[in-house]
């Protein structure tokens, strides 16, 4: 989210937060055929401890950078024990790598799993999201939360129905976000976004300030500076703008670059 929230008020204000939503995930990175790996094949019995160690091998190599060897090991793992947690991390690294295809199988066959996988429906909601997918996103949200309720998936599932213009059912899925956990900072930024959109600009800043009370962040600082704004609290938004660009500034400066010799992330603004 850009700095100019901080001019908007009243329906543009709405239209900005609504076309911008500070919560989703972040940009996929580029497309990385090497890393794509395709399902395995069925499993060989008995072999569960070598199973865990290509899983705990995977996760070390994919934080370390390694999409292509964590994706290896996330197979062959596979190939061993077909576990819900394998299947939503090996669906995600796909999904990361610009193979969309791949990953929902994964992800199917993991909720196909005795006991369903709460997981691999919350990655599966999450590409629906990005993908612009806000009524079968929420239809994922909702059968998250039949199987294990969350405060993650209740916003995932506001945030779906807002988008589906669904603003009322949207702010009741955040209401049960909140009250299973108060300390997350996603449910209330998810919150604010709803209550700006029905023009409940008191109960949006509160949101936002308590969302920054957890965690500060660059985009929350100027969603609240244009709810603000939109209130016509006009000192107050320019305070929160400024205190923005500040935290903005200084996650320029520490950006690190990733060790896969990739462009650093370009900072959360």
């Amino acid at each position: 989210m850009t700095g100019c929230i901080g001019v908007l008020a009243g329906p543009a204000l709405v239209a900005l937060l609504a076309a911008s939503p500070e919560s989703g995930e972040a940009p996929r990175p580029a497309s990385t055929p090497s890393a794509v790996v395709e399902a395995p094949s069925p499993p060989a019995a008995g072999a569960g401890g070598e199973a865990r160690a290509h899983y705990d091998r995977a996760v070390a190599l994919r934080e370390a950078g390694d999409l292509r060897g964590a994706g290896k090991h996330f197979a062959a793992s596979l190939a061993l024990e077909p576990r819900c947690v394998t299947y939503a991390d090996f669906g995600r690294l796909q999904d990361l790598s610009g193979r969309e295809d791949l990953a929902r199988q994964s992800y199917e066959k993991a909720i196909a799993l005795a006991g369903g996988c709460p997981q691999a429906r919350m990655n599966l909601a999450s590409m629906l999201i990005e993908d612009g997918a806000y009524e079968e996103a929420a239809h994922q949200y909702r059968s998250t939360l039949a199987e294990k309720p969350s405060a993650e998936a209740y916003s995932g599932l506001g945030y779906a129905l807002n988008q589906l213009g669904r603003l009322e059912e949207a702010l009741a899925a955040h209401d049960a976000a909140v009250a299973l956990d108060s300390n997350s900072a996603l449910v209330h930024r998810n919150r604010a976004l709803t209550q700006a959109r029905r023009g409940a600009y008191d109960s949006a800043i509160d949101s936002y300030r308590r969302a920054l009370a957890i965690e500060p962040r660059v985009s929350t600082y100027y969603s609240l500076a244009g709810v603000l704004r939109g209130a016509g609290r006009k000192e107050e938004a320019d305070v929160e703008y400024r205190r923005g660009r500040a935290l903005s500034a200084g996650k320029r400066n520490r950006s690190p670059r990733p060790r896969d010799g990739s462009p650093a992330k370009e900072p959360d603004r």
